[in-house]
């Protein structure tokens, strides 16, 4: 999944996640990239999320997808072609690995 920032410092930018899935198939959590590997901050320069930050979802409590969704007006699309030119154009450095991460494992 992929998604295009709306507001702040890294408005136009994009983000890239993935999910880490379980041997049922669904997500776990979910890795969050930014471009340049760095951090998220909102509009108020307070700090959103750190990079490396690996997003374990809550029953019923969001996530913090769902954080940088609202504070930073984040669109997000997984239309598999939109991935892979995002993933090609803005995160070279994963798409010369052969790194696609559309569902790397958490449990065996």
């Amino acid at each position: 999944m992929v998604g295009i920032v709306g507001a702040g410092p890294r408005s136009g930018e994009y983000l890239y996640v993935f999910p880490y899935l379980n041997r049922g198939g669904r997500a776990d959590a979910w890795d969050i990239e930014t471009v340049d590997c760095g951090d998220l901050f909102d509009l108020d320069g307070n700090l959103l999320l750190e990079h490396e930050t690996v997003d374990f979802p809550k029953p019923h409590a969001g996530s913090f997808i769902d954080e940088i969704t609202d504070a930073l007006d984040v669109e997000w699309t997984t239309d598999p072609a939109v991935v892979a030119r995002v993933l090609r154009e803005s995160f070279p450095r994963l798409a010369a690995a052969g790194d696609d991460r559309r569902g790397g494992r958490l449990t065996p």
